[in-house]
């Protein structure tokens, strides 16, 4: 009677006096927690989805929580970060990791010298609320510690999965990456009378096994007494771990993206905006090929980790970002187009040249020269580098794409680069995308003028505004300083754009290198373009 969500409680366990109650403004009854975890669950400010529809709570007094129904495009997005061990067995900083709790029953084994051991246990979890991250629309999360802690003890009825002979100094990035692939898993998975709020993928940082010291990851569903989640996934965990290893082999990025990794969710105590930095997707596909007899294929690391020097495959690289980034976003190029060879940067050039690509140019000749490195990378500099040809490339009007005042030094500030390189860095994270390299929310990061997003975020905005077509028409037409201030406005840079005049006026600004270079400023260094011609 109380909750759709626990029509699957173990009755004798847990009853309706064990759920605290969430009510509304006028006490009408909106949904329960389970008691035993109220201190940690119940956040003010925390958006909740405890039945059909999400709630903001606002606070309560112990007997019952306040809460009101959320707004999705408003409500601030509260994650609480916990730290989980046994109860009673938190060891002291250099003591001996807590042994498996009695009762714990071993239900699967996978592998030998580098394996996953899974057991079915009924035990006590002692669980902490450290902290809790704070994200807001469009701006990286904060962190702030909970004073004192809070601490909550339930009965776990889970499935917990330990990670054995793993390599010491990554063992703690591999169990994290696989706590990410499995609630990327288990949200396809898990029935739907088992609500989001109330499905846990807890990481334990050290437990002992056969006297090593490893991590583990315990999926349950948090209810003291538990709802019989554990049970459901101890009988095919072996299916979710494979479709755990799919899920990273079939992400081309190399250390975990939004696609792949992505959980914003991710409840694991760590102070940082956001926990890329604890994953370890190579090492976590290299234990689970072990583990589960299923090695990565053969091209992984050639393609993934290893810097790319193949002109061949370069050429391929171009092809692919040209047709499935650049031309259906920028719209295609007349039938006698012959876009600009690409090639690896000679001796000198990578002697003479920070940068991660150039475009070269002399009317008619165009090169496009890089530095060998991880495809991914090379995708994002190609993006940009060609979007640059794109942009002095004429359009059917005879004229250029982007009109030549948008370039202007003497209006646009940072010399002139402003738009030109906001757009090729807009286009760059869209190529990304295209090509299976999905990027994390918040500060964005360029492999060609990373020092300055203002250009890339008034574009940004133009798009969400007026769509592509917009942005298009927009580059097309004669600049205008006053559409650019509304822009700027609206994009919240105005202030950086005012601050970026004053410097250039007092002959302080200083800019990265310039990545469109005359084939006259690039022969200094011994370049030789090859021949491309724009026809």
């Amino acid at each position: 009677q109380a909750d759709v969500l626990y029509q699957r409680c173990r009755l004798d366990t847990l009853g309706f006096d064990d759920l605290t109650p969430i009510v509304g403004p006028a006490g009408t009854p909106l949904g329960y927690v389970d008691a035993a975890r109220a201190a940690l669950t119940l956040i003010e400010g925390r958006v909740v989805v405890p039945g059909p529809q999400p709630l903001v709570l606002q606070g309560g007094d112990g007997r019952q929580a306040h809460a009101v129904v959320a707004d999705p495009a408003g409500a601030p997005q509260i994650t609480p970060l916990y730290t989980v061990t046994f109860a009673g067995a938190a060891p002291s900083e250099g003591a001996a990791a807590p042994a498996m709790p009695e009762g714990a029953r071993l239900v699967r084994r996978f592998g030998a010298e580098r394996r996953i051991d899974v057991y079915r246990l009924n035990a006590a979890i002692q669980q902490t609320l450290a902290g809790i991250r704070a994200t807001r629309a469009g701006r990286p999360g904060f962190v702030t510690n909970m004073e004192p802690p809070r601490m909550a003890q339930y009965t776990s009825d889970g499935c917990l999965v330990a990670l054995v002979g793993a390599d010491p100094d990554q063992a703690a990035g591999i169990a994290h990456t696989l706590q990410h692939a499995l609630e990327q898993v288990l949200r396809a998975v898990v029935p739907s009378g088992i609500l989001e709020g109330e499905r846990h993928v807890l990481e334990l940082p050290a437990l002992r096994v056969d006297e090593q010291q490893v991590p583990a990851i315990l999926l349950t569903d948090g209810v003291d007494g538990g709802l019989g989640l554990g049970a459901l996934l101890s009988n095919s965990i072996e299916d979710m771990l494979t479709a755990a290893q799919q899920v990273l082999l079939a992400c081309p990025c190399r250390e975990g993206c939004a696609a792949c990794l992505g959980n914003p969710s991710c409840s694991v105590a760590h102070w940082a905006a956001d926990c890329r930095a604890l994953l370890a997707k190579q090492a976590t596909l290299q234990f689970l090929g072990a583990a589960l007899s299923t090695p990565a294929p053969a091209g992984l690391g050639p393609t993934r980790y290893t810097p790319l020097s193949s002109e061949p495959l370069l050429a391929q690289l171009r092809d692919r970002v040209l047709h499935e980034a650049l031309y259906p976003l920028l719209g295609a190029p007349p039938d006698d187009y012959i876009p600009p060879p690409a090639r690896f940067m000679d001796h000198d050039e990578l002697a003479q040249h920070d940068l991660a690509g150039l475009y070269l140019q002399n009317d008619p000749w165009r090169d496009v020269v890089v530095r060998p490195a991880l495809e991914e990378d090379l995708v994002a500099t190609l993006a940009h580098l060609y979007t640059h040809d794109w942009q002095f490339r004429l359009a059917d009007d005879g004229q250029p794409h982007m009109e030549p005042t948008h370039c202007d030094p003497s209006q646009v500030p940072l010399d002139g680069r402003l738009l030109r390189e906001g757009v090729a860095q807009w286009v760059e994270r869209y190529a990304l995308d295209a090509l299976g390299y999905a990027l994390p929310p918040g500060r964005p990061t360029f492999r060609i003028f990373n020092d300055h997003h203002e250009g890339y975020r008034i574009v940004d905005t133009l798009v969400r505004q007026q769509g592509v077509n917009g942005l298009l028409h927009f580059l097309h037409a004669p600049f205008s300083a006053e559409n650019l201030a509304r822009l700027a406005s609206t994009a919240g840079v105005d202030g950086a754009l005012s601050l970026l005049r004053r410097q250039a006026a007092a002959g302080t600004l200083v800019l990265p290198p310039d990545d469109i270079v005359s084939v006259s400023a690039a022969e200094q260094a011994t370049t030789q373009p090859t021949s491309a011609t724009e026809p």
